[in-house]
């Protein structure tokens, strides 16, 4: 899930030129932007001042991975949920449940437990 000025890619179907296992799903109206690997390629060679950006790029990404990863592994999906309420709060209201259920790695039925449990402890 991203919002207006963060990015999303599929870091091995861009390198190794092949089509993505994942899709995109529009909620609203956007400008959605696309870039080749060939057209980034010749973009760092024309101005290598942008290679810095990449890499900085690069590692937000790879740093949310690695937190999404760790967060999926060592934390329960109630802590999974909760954070992301702490975190990212806009998202309730953003988004549709089952997309929240499918970025926190459980099923819509249990994200309604957690949701329902949450509300009246």
């Amino acid at each position: 899930i991203s919002f207006e000025g963060e990015y999303l890619i599929s870091l091995n179907a861009f390198v190794n030129k092949a089509p993505s296992p994942q899709s995109i799903t529009l909620l609203t109206d956007c400008t959605l932007q696309v870039i080749s690997k060939e057209k980034l390629d010749k973009l760092l060679i024309d101005f290598p001042k942008l290679q810095a950006v990449k890499t900085s790029i690069l590692q937000d990404i790879c740093i949310r991975f690695e937190s999404r990863i760790y967060d999926m592994l060592s934390l329960s999906a109630e802590v999974r949920y909760q954070r992301m309420l702490e975190q990212q709060p806009e998202l309730i209201q953003a988004v549709p449940l089952q997309y929240i259920s499918s970025m926190l790695g459980i099923a819509p039925q249990h994200l309604s437990r957690i949701r329902k449990k949450l509300q009246n402890p």
